[in-house]
């Protein structure tokens, strides 16, 4: 942890150095929950104020009140969130990324790419998630659905598949529709961080999107590391290209190291089930 610790202070401290921002010396930039700050411009040099929150919208509401004296930076993507001035509220919100320019996050729409899973009662919950998405965006791409070993606890088999969705919804929206709809599945979210699941629901990508927020919204997801993600993304988007690195979804998938996971087809949610599996 100490490690972790000290390399975050590095990358804070020299983030700030090179951006020109000043850094109190009782502001604890290697605490834990440290994420997104306010900078006070009021003086010269600019000063990281001592208000830290993952509640993003609490710091942008804050900064608001006075765009011309806060700038707000996130110190996990290591990037400038920016209000535009021109419009009130919070309806304009870009996200300057240091490293790959600006994303415009105010978007409404966008081609959604989702990792599904579940090992409680797998198959009926995932062809009844298939189905709500269909009901709710219309055309659905899917992939064949896998078996894959539990990741991160001792448990049964997951299994796993991917969607892809044009959403209508905003990522934070739809991030907040697809919570509901596990909720529905009776999805349990008191319980530990790795665990059995009646259905899982991630935003991997939103178009070209990098970003995070509330809900553990992460865009892209990291999980995409994972055999049971990539894989059946790779399926059916192998040209869609991660923001991050570059490469397509092919290209990741041919050079993952989880390529020789063990997993197998479990069946095609495009087609009705068995005779047998329908009761």
């Amino acid at each position: 942890m100490t490690a972790w610790k000290w390399n975050r202070r590095d990358k804070v401290s020299a983030f700030c150095r090179a951006s020109g921002i000043a850094i109190p010396r009782n502001f604890d930039i290697s605490h834990q929950t440290f994420r997104y700050v306010l900078v006070d411009c009021a003086g010269s040099p600019p000063v990281l104020h001592p208000h830290s929150s993952y509640l993003r919208r609490a710091v942008i509401e804050l900064a608001a009140k006075d765009p011309g004296r806060w700038r707000i930076f996130d110190f996990k993507g290591m990037r400038e969130l920016v209000l535009d001035e021109a419009l009130t509220g919070l309806s304009w919100l870009r996200e300057i990324d240091v490293r790959t320019g600006w994303h415009d996050v105010s978007k409404t729409t966008g081609k959604a790419l989702l990792s599904l899973g579940s090992n409680i009662d797998a198959e009926r919950n995932l062809r009844s998630a298939f189905t709500a998405l269909r009901q709710r965006f219309g055309d659905v791409a899917m992939s064949i659905v896998y078996r894959f070993p539990a990741v991160g606890f001792d448990g049964p088999d997951f299994l796993n598949a991917a969607a892809v969705v044009d959403s209508d919804l905003d990522p934070f929206a739809l991030n907040d529709w697809l919570h509901a709809l596990e909720d529905a599945h009776g999805r349990d979210r008191s319980g530990p961080r790795f665990g059995d699941r009646p259905l899982d629901i991630d935003i991997v990508f939103f178009d070209d999107l990098v970003l995070s927020g509330p809900g553990h919204l992460e865009l892209p997801r990291d999980e995409l590391r994972h055999a049971f993600v990539l894989r059946p993304l790779a399926e059916i988007a192998p040209d869609f290209v991660d923001p991050r690195s570059g490469c397509t979804l092919a290209a990741l998938w041919a050079d993952s190291p989880e390529r020789e996971v063990a997993c197998e087809p479990a069946f095609d949610p495009a087609l009705p089930p068995c005779p047998a599996d329908a009761g």
